[in-house]
């Protein structure tokens, strides 16, 4: 008898036979089991290490590397952002440490984190470049630390594609409400592209994926500054000047498929300002998008280029 047909025979005996094709599926539920039992146990080894390498630091403010990076970021007006995870697993990756030298940090964020890009915009309607200093994207860091001084392995530098940030777990903890309900589909920095795939650009404030044409509010009470439509980018788009308790900043709304204040009109926290728009077959003057949402930026200044993280000062 041929191998194939001795276990054409035995299947044909399972399949019959009560006791054995019984038998059969208990050996099959407990090899899943075990399977399953494998899978947790390797969940529960990698969230250890996590915990290990990463940990969840109570007071932020007391890591070495938290200190040296808001201090960079100060001295150079840095407008976006670099999560301390990269750097301390880059660090333990090249050197099997961490360090407590919070000048030593400084030195290598500036002489390896950083990119200068000069910006065109307009102030007042005015064409002028500026230079502005980036922290590097991951796609950078990525491609960065695979050589000296880091000279990370291929396996180790994709690994820190797979981390979680700090700022996962951050909340939303400001003074100032959403814009418009619905979740935030890209964060404020570095991204791809969506609608042009560029691996590096910049992306100066958040998405809100909304109900489409919900009301869009003004965050606090201000002055309506500029009313207006960019074809290559916001759509229609409004900005107002708040003068807060807080200081003075300015708020950006875009994408809007319609906008119910005028220039040089004054507005309450809450006030509706417009609807939200971008969707390219139905909204007139839609600007660059994949789909409706509301764009959303906050300015420390009239300058656009003068960004920060709307998640500072937002809270839903």
């Amino acid at each position: 008898m041929s191998a194939t047909a001795a276990i054409a025979t035995v299947a044909v005996q399972v399949v019959t036979d009560k006791k054995k094709r019984n038998f059969v599926l208990k050996i099959v539920l407990i090899i899943i089991m075990i399977v399953l039992l494998l899978i947790f146990l390797i969940v529960i080894i990698v969230a250890a290490l996590f915990e290990t390498f990463f940990p969840k630091d109570n007071n932020l403010l007391e890591n070495k590397y938290y200190q040296a990076k808001e201090a960079i970021k100060q001295e150079y007006d840095i407008p976006n952002d670099l999560d301390i995870s990269y750097l301390q697993y880059i660090d333990l990756a090249s050197t099997d440490s961490l360090s407590e030298d919070v000048e030593a940090i400084k030195k290598k964020i500036a002489s390896y984190y950083l990119k200068t890009e000069v910006i065109k915009t307009e102030v007042d309607g005015e064409p002028i470049e500026e230079k502005i200093t980036f922290f590097k994207s991951l796609t950078d860091i990525t491609t960065m630390v695979s050589k000296p001084p880091f000279s990370l392995s291929e396996s180790d530098a994709s690994f820190l594609l797979t981390i979680p940030t700090l700022s996962d777990d951050v909340p939303l903890l400001g003074n100032y409400p959403m814009p418009v309900k619905g979740n935030i589909t890209s964060p404020y920095g570095y991204r791809v592209d969506p609608v042009f795939g560029l691996t590096s650009e910049f992306h100066r404030g958040i998405d809100i994926g909304a109900k489409w044409h919900d009301k869009v509010i003004s965050i606090a009470d201000g002055e309506v500054y500029k009313v207006n439509y960019n074809k290559s980018s916001w759509g229609n788009y409004v900005i107002i000047k708040h003068d807060t308790r807080d200081g003075m900043f300015y708020s950006l709304s875009a994408h809007l498929s319609s906008i119910i204040v005028q220039p040089g009109e004054v507005i309450k926290k809450g006030q509706v300002i417009g609807f939200e728009g971008g969707d390219q077959r139905y909204d007139p003057n839609p600007g660059n998008t994949t789909g409706h949402h509301l764009h959303f930026e906050i300015w420390k200044n009239s300058n656009s280029n003068s960004t920060m993280n709307p998640l500072k000062i937002i809270s839903k």
